[in-house]
């Protein structure tokens, strides 16, 4: 049986949708948003660029997203994304560099590891002759405090507690707190990363 209405939750394409144990989180090829249980709409959408065939998969402490982007008229490229469970972004990696199409590609999570599996042609340029499957496993550093903030990073920084979940501290009091800052790749423990008069916030 059908529960309510429908609900528009934003504009886009070829959505994937997943659980987390208390709301839902839809990924289309540029945006992310979240959904609570009741079916509501939380927060703003986040752009994530992810690609085409974008796909989702939680962690238990930030989700992961995966899609093809295309590079040149021949050629697709694989990348991983994250996202915090607050729905900000935390950065992507490149996963495929060939000349050929990488796309299509299936995301998982182990526990412990992410596992991508993609179609690949670049033992076939000509797409027509057909792709082979492909599989690679990402590691993801340690975050003990599991706050979706690396170790390795809470300890580059001295005003950051790395036995503590303090993602959503502003210890430099410049408006972006610890997990925008590790999004945006400024410093937690300086209001003014580059210097240039205006606060990270700003």
């Amino acid at each position: 049986m059908k529960i309510g209405e429908d609900i528009l939750i934003t504009n886009g394409a070829d959505p994937d949708l997943i659980w987390n144990g208390s709301e839902y989180a839809i990924l289309s090829a540029s945006k992310f948003s979240r959904v609570s249980a009741a079916g509501l709409k939380i927060g703003n959408d986040t752009l994530i660029g992810t690609g085409g065939h974008p796909q989702l998969s939680w962690t238990g402490l930030e989700y992961g997203t995966s899609g093809h982007k295309l590079l040149s008229s021949t050629n697709y490229e694989i990348y991983l994304g994250r996202v915090s469970v607050s729905g900000n972004a935390l950065g992507s990696i490149r996963i495929t560099n060939d000349p050929a199409y990488s796309e299509d590609a299936s995301l998982g999570w182990s526990g412990s590891e992410y596992a991508i599996s993609w179609s690949d042609f670049r033992a076939h340029i000509d797409p027509d002759l057909g792709s082979d499957i492909y599989f690679t496993r990402l590691g993801c550093s340690p975050d003990n405090d599991q706050d979706g903030l690396s170790d390795n990073w809470e300890d580059s920084y001295g005003c950051m507690q790395g036995n503590t979940s303090d993602n959503l501290a502003d210890y430099d009091f410049d408006s972006l707190n610890n997990e925008q800052e590790y999004a945006a790749n400024t410093d937690p423990c300086d209001p003014d990363s580059d210097d240039d008069g205006l606060a990270d916030g700003d």
